[in-house]
């Protein structure tokens, strides 16, 4: 009988102990509703702290401040579209009087093996005429101007540039390009960045037909020389080409935009928090509030607008 007893003590004991976890309020999750965010003012100035007055106390709060890679709007990935692509730079002619010597020539399909078979076996598009090379010895550096090369990118393949020197000796005499301030410039949905100058860029020389290399063309940190042989080695046709790396001008899957942690789950209830902007613009920023246990989470999303002015 007291066996018996004891049983069932034991389960009405253990039903005690299941029906108050079941409804433990530590597993339920209640919606941070009183979180809410204010600022004194909605202009701010480049490098002028933005304060935020942060109320209520969720467990988990991160910020979004609306600047590319922190966009609320991007937050499960963004994808950049292919955008424009320009090309820029400073020549100056020096000595003889061949024409036609320097040509400017873009490639989508070149392998891009560093040989001169690969090189001269691709395809090349002149873009020469897009740009105003000096005609005359002028002594100076001038800039040819800007040229967009959108049209001649495909997505899903490499860009290439080359700058092509031919000294044909039937031409008449050879003259000595330099080329400096090259800037290949990518404007997209996230800005313009510069991909390259004429050392960042990758280039290099090849030659077609015999080449006395020792301080003839060249590339320096001043500039791209292009030049023929020596006054001794000018009978025979030649051809330098300065080659560029490859420019992944494509689609681009940049993955999610981040937020910033505001406070986390073991911290102290924050009541104030501080960003500054770099540049100026107009953008949305976002707090996403969360209550959470291992089980579920809870979260409200509070925004406002701030214009940051130069």
């Amino acid at each position: 009988m007291m066996r018996t007893m004891n049983n069932i003590l034991y389960y009405i004991l253990f039903g005690g102990i299941l029906l108050h976890t079941s409804c433990d309020d530590s597993l339920e999750v209640v919606t941070p509703v009183d979180f809410e965010i204010d600022v004194e003012k909605t202009s701010f100035t480049v490098g002028e702290e933005v304060v935020f007055q942060l109320k209520g106390d969720p467990s988990i709060i991160t910020f979004y401040s609306g600047e590319i890679g922190r966009d609320y709007a991007f937050r499960e990935g963004r994808i950049v579209p292919p955008g424009s692509v320009s090309l820029g730079f400073e020549s100056r002619v020096l000595y003889g009087a061949q024409p036609n010597q320097l040509s400017i020539l873009v490639s989508s399909d070149y392998s891009g093996e560093r040989n001169i078979a690969a090189i001269t076996r691709a395809s090349w598009t002149d873009v020469t005429s897009r740009y105003n090379l000096a005609a005359a010895d002028i002594g100076d550096y001038a800039h040819v101007g800007t040229a967009d090369l959108t049209d001649l990118t495909q997505d899903g393949k490499q860009l290439y540039l080359a700058f092509k020197y031919v000294f044909d000796p039937s031409q008449g005499s050879p003259r000595t390009w330099n080329i400096r301030q090259v800037q290949l410039m990518n404007t997209t949905s996230v800005g313009t960045t510069q991909l390259a100058d004429h050392l960042t860029g990758g280039f290099e020389l090849f030659y077609v037909g015999p080449k006395q290399e020792t301080g003839r063309s060249s590339i320096a940190s001043g500039s791209i020389t292009l030049r023929s042989n020596a006054a001794g080695a000018l009978d025979q046709y030649t051809e330098d080409w300065c080659v560029s790396k490859g420019f992944d001008l494509g689609t681009k899957d940049l993955g999610p935009d981040r937020p910033i942690k505001v406070k986390g789950n073991s911290d102290a209830r924050t009541g104030v928090f501080t960003y500054v902007y770099d540049s100026p613009g107009v953008y949305t920023a976002y707090f996403v509030a969360t209550n959470a246990t291992a089980k579920n989470q809870e979260s409200v999303i509070r925004n406002v607008t701030i214009e940051i002015t130069p």
